[in-house]
């Protein structure tokens, strides 16, 4: 039963890392989303010059379904948002030259009487990709010393 598991992993991790490299490429070359909206809240997920934006609202937006490269309707987004907004002083700011970077928000709409809370948040695709392939990384190094033929005592000498 272990085996199975772990060819099954290994092949899941390996298909992620393809997954998360053709999408870090991807997004060099143009912006890309996927939005869902409910009554309950909106998720925005973009892809932007191999960054990527996670956009969450809490309550009624007024949209309901799923968009493909809806992001165009703000007027920033993934890579230019992070560096309009990001904090330019400090260990955050040092982070945010990297790509990590969250804070929350308002946003105002014209039909809602109050302000919806929301929260972005960044990371670089070359983190998710290092957070795919760590287990198999570390699993494969495991693996390796465990088959390593340890120090023989064989011809050496007591005296």
């Amino acid at each position: 039963m272990k085996l199975p598991f772990r060819v099954a992993s290994r092949i899941l991790a390996g298909c992620l890392l393809v997954v998360v490299a053709c999408a870090w490429a991807w997004s060099y070359r143009a912006a890309h989303s996927l939005q869902c909206s409910r009554a309950s809240g909106e998720v925005l997920v973009l892809a932007d010059r191999g960054i990527l934006q996670v956009d969450f609202v809490r309550g009624d937006t007024g949209d309901r379904g799923f968009w493909w490269d809806d992001y165009r309707r703000e007027m920033f987004w993934g890579r230019a948002l992070l560096d309009l907004e990001k904090p330019k002083n400090g260990f955050a700011g040092l982070l945010a030259d990297f790509g990590f970077a969250s804070w929350s928000y308002d946003r105002d709409l014209s039909f809602v009487d109050s302000a919806l809370p929301g929260r972005a948040v960044f990371m670089p695709l070359w983190f998710l990709a290092l957070i795919v392939v760590l287990p198999a990384l570390i699993e494969l190094i495991v693996v390796l010393r465990r088959r390593r033929p340890g120090p023989t005592t064989s011809g050496m000498s007591a005296g």
